[in-house]
């Protein structure tokens, strides 16, 4: 049971660096084609089997002592929310921190390219973001390029491809400048 719940809280801490990360100002983006990407269903499947096999035995009313405790609706509540935090942090471990960590290690000069879904100037949710431009990407919590200039937005219409330009692989980059794409013709 103690295994179980060290690997759950392990988890919850892969899937959190990459956002108090993006909080304190570091421009990561995970490429949408990178290999873990293709794994994310895998990872929500394993993230709910986890979450239920260390929570279960608290669902059934089990005490640390092994006697069988009262099981109100707020416990069972909160028990179901915990298996939903860790089907998520196990996708977002997979999906953001894997590609986060592998662009870290290989730590190569690299270009990467993102179709724009909103070119509009605009503050993410969470108010860190200035200047910033939605891009079709992995993961939910990871599509705004921060830091935009501009010159850069002007004309940038849904569908064009911006490129992210820093060090990383192909996995993901931690970026430090965008350029537009050149239009084939």
């Amino acid at each position: 049971m103690a295994l179980l719940a060290a690997l759950t809280l392990l988890i919850w801490a892969a899937a959190m660096a990459p956002v108090i990360l993006r909080w304190v100002g570091v421009c990561f983006m995970p490429a949408a084609d990178a290999p873990p990407v293709a794994y994310g269903n895998v990872a929500l499947g394993a993230g709910g089997v986890l979450g239920a096999l260390a929570f279960v035995p608290m669902m059934l009313g089990l005490s640390p002592s092994g006697q069988r405790a009262r099981v109100g609706l707020g416990m069972l509540l909160a028990l179901a929310f915990g298996v939903m935090i860790t089907v998520f942090s196990a996708y977002m471990a997979l999906v953001v921190t894997v590609p986060m960590l592998h662009a870290a290690i290989r730590g190569e000069a690299v270009a990467l390219p993102f179709r724009v879904d909103n070119p509009r100037d605009h503050v993410s949710r969470r108010g860190h973001c200035r200047h910033a431009i939605s891009v079709e990407a992995a993961s939910f919590l990871f599509d705004n390029v921060c830091g935009v200039p501009d010159s850069l937005r002007e004309g940038l219409q849904r569908g064009q491809v911006v490129t992210l330009h820093g060090s990383g692989s192909a996995w993901g980059v931690f970026y430090s400048g965008v350029s537009r794409r050149a239009e084939r013709p």
